[in-house]
């Protein structure tokens, strides 16, 4: 009997032992390298503390040397790209529909398939800011700084969570080490102007005001105002496009910007339909009045909503700020792109270049659609077929 109870306490050990040891592996297979991220975060510190003095201004060189030095450590091996980045674009559209815990799942899935993809390591931390858990935002952001300290999008989360964590002083500093490593600074600049005035949280709001204001930013802010002011509307003469290559946003400048209180919707102006499920009419004219309320971001003083409508599927109706009148706007699956400051609306754009494409997949071959906002209509002017080749979107001559 003492003999079968202590081989009943052995075979426990053992299943313990077993248990212990999976839990080792599975944290050895999510955690980062120390080298990579314990080795890069003093690093980072000194970092933010050089961007605390107006945005790092006068310590380029420094900033510089700093950033070379991150980059000199090892990072992660690489595990298998193409089944993370399947739990990747899975995650990517749960957030879409706001479902953050699942978003957070199969971005942390993604991450245990391969730990060396520094856009899903960011992801992570991204879906970790969005559920409320700052601590491990922190950890995973800054992980994918360790990677990839030139990556702006990482320093903006990052700057997000310092002012969600009542650190002002680090989330302007991050906010300027955004846009100090931006490829793209128009873009960079119209999502501080968009934390500063629609975020969810005053503290990020005032943290992204004060970001604009350092002459860093304000300084080029200054002379890439549109000219102005003028007649609100546009007409063709306003048009500076060729016709010879897809628009750009650039070639349909707005010269005047509504900055006042958005009118209230006037509902009278959409079409009705005897037919519409009432309780359905009634969603849609929330979701339009509460996305009216957050002011112009389209052709100078129209706000353009987006209503769901199921799955890879997105519908978008367009407000003047100015009157509330409703404008008939268009559909995709893609998504749309449109600037406060430009008569451009992109219908279905492309895939950002890191995102994989499937042939089989109906939405990645759509084309983009390019119109112009005239006369209180959107008018097509350009199209580009979009195929894909080796797991890549390819649209038009790109």
């Amino acid at each position: 009997m003492k003999n079968t109870e202590g081989e009943k306490e052995l075979t426990m050990f053992r299943l313990y032992a077993i248990v212990f040891f999976c839990a080792l592996l599975a944290v050895a297979l999510v955690a980062p390298p120390p080298s990579t991220a314990q080795e890069a975060v003093p690093i980072l510190t000194q970092m933010i503390t050089l961007a605390k003095q107006n945005g790092g201004g006068g310590h380029e060189a420094r900033l510089e040397a700093l950033t070379q030095q991150i980059e000199a450590l090892p990072t992660p091996a690489r595990g298998d790209r193409t089944a993370a980045r399947l739990y990747n674009d899975k995650a990517l559209g749960a957030l879409k529909k706001a479902q953050y815990d699942h978003a957070l799942q199969s971005f942390t899935t993604a991450y245990q398939l391969d730990p060396g993809d520094v856009e899903v390591v960011n992801n992570v931390g991204f879906a970790y800011l969005k559920t409320g858990n700052l601590p491990e935002a922190t950890r995973y952001i800054e992980i994918a700084l360790s990677m990839a300290p030139r990556r702006a999008a990482a320093w903006a989360n990052l700057a997000e969570v310092y002012a969600r964590s009542a650190r002002p002083e680090e989330a302007v500093a991050a906010y300027a080490l955004t846009w100090r490593f931006s490829k793209d600074r128009d873009t960079t600049r119209r999502y501080l102007e968009t934390q500063a005035t629609t975020a969810d949280n005053p503290q990020v709001m005032q943290a992204a005001k004060q970001a604009l204001a350092l002459s860093l930013i304000s300084s080029r802010a200054a002379s890439e105002k549109v000219p102005g002011p003028s007649t609100p509307g546009v007409t063709d003469a306003s048009f500076v496009w060729t016709k010879d290559r897809a628009p750009q946003f650039g070639d349909f400048p707005v010269r005047t910007i509504y900055r006042g209180r958005p009118a209230p919707v006037d509902f009278r102006s959409y079409p009705t339909d005897s037919h519409s499920d009432p309780e359905m009419e009634r969603q849609i004219r929330m979701e339009i009045t509460q996305g009216a309320k957050k002011g112009p971001n389209f052709a100078g003083h129209y706000t353009v909503v987006e209503l769901g409508c199921g799955s890879n599927c997105q519908v978008f109706t367009i407000v003047d700020a100015i009157t509330g009148k409703g404008c008939d706007g268009e559909g995709g699956e893609r998504g749309a792109e449109f600037r406060l400051d430009s008569h451009l609306f992109i219908a279905d754009p492309p895939y950002p270049s890191e995102w994989n494409a499937y042939p089989d997949h109906p939405s990645a071959t759509l084309p983009v659609r390019y119109y112009v906002w005239a006369n209180n209509k959107l008018k097509l002017v350009y199209a580009e077929d979009c195929t894909v080749i080796n797991n890549k979107q390819k649209c038009g001559g790109k």
